[in-house]
């Protein structure tokens, strides 16, 4: 079996069946992969929710990329968890703004954007998820404050347990990439995002009460990336 570095190619675009049909072999992968990628591996739990949206829609190049998944994480089987960073919490939060549109189609796509987190526990990953949000964001400012929002009710179940085990922790840091973001959640006030005020609120009051900071990021050190869209096998080492 051929190895690879990584689970899906960069910029990969796929083009669901003309018929619907009812493929039993790619539903039985995504299935086990689906589980694999809930529970224990992280990397290639954008890859698998991208295949699975096509269930019922199944076309054999599908079906390779599912193979081609099994392959990359059977060549990566361990995964070190170590001490190294001396923040109890830390969470990178990211989200990809209407990822299936693409200006140069007239095809009709799903202008859903999708919300990506990790939580980090002294460095390493211990929650993540990866989700299409409910409603349609205008813009990539509003799809960054829905997705902090998501990752801030996240926080508070590894936060309790480790408070009972260790007593009052510090504040979980979350290391956000998008300044406009940043600028909304502080107080700067925008007539065009009214509908954001109470996110927004509820942001800065988890902040008010020493529960979250966020910390700026450049975009190009987001290591929440792997759950937002297909990178180059570099990203994976």
């Amino acid at each position: 079996m051929k190895m690879f570095n990584s689970p899906m190619e960069s910029g990969l675009k796929l083009e669901k069946s003309t018929t619907p049909n009812d493929d039993a072999e790619f539903r039985a992968y995504i299935g086990a992969l689906l589980y694999i990628s809930c529970f224990s591996r992280p990397d290639i739990s954008y890859t698998v929710n991208k295949l699975a949206q096509y269930q019922g829609w199944v076309t054999e190049e599908m079906t390779k990329y599912a193979k081609r998944i099994i392959s990359y994480f059977t060549s990566k089987l361990a995964i070190f968890y170590k001490s190294q960073n001396p923040k109890i919490l830390t969470s990178y939060c990211d989200a990809s703004h209407a990822p299936e549109v693409d200006p140069k189609t007239e095809n009709e796509v799903d202008a859903h954007s999708v919300s990506r987190y990790i939580i980090q526990h002294y460095g390493n990953i211990i929650h993540w998820n990866t989700c299409k949000q409910q409603t349609v964001a205008i813009s990539s400012t509003v799809a960054e404050i829905l997705a902090i929002t998501e990752n801030i009710a996240a926080f508070f179940i590894p936060r309790d347990i480790l408070n009972e085990l260790f007593g009052k922790i510090d504040a979980m840091e979350i290391y956000e990439d998008n300044q406009s973001t940043r600028r909304m959640i502080i107080g700067c006030k925008n007539k065009k995002l009214r509908h954001l005020l109470i996110h927004a609120a509820a942001l800065r009051e988890a902040i008010e009460r020493k529960q979250v900071n966020i910390v700026a990021l450049e975009g190009k050190n987001q290591p929440s990336d792997l759950l937002t869209k297909a990178i180059t096998g570099a990203h994976f080492e």
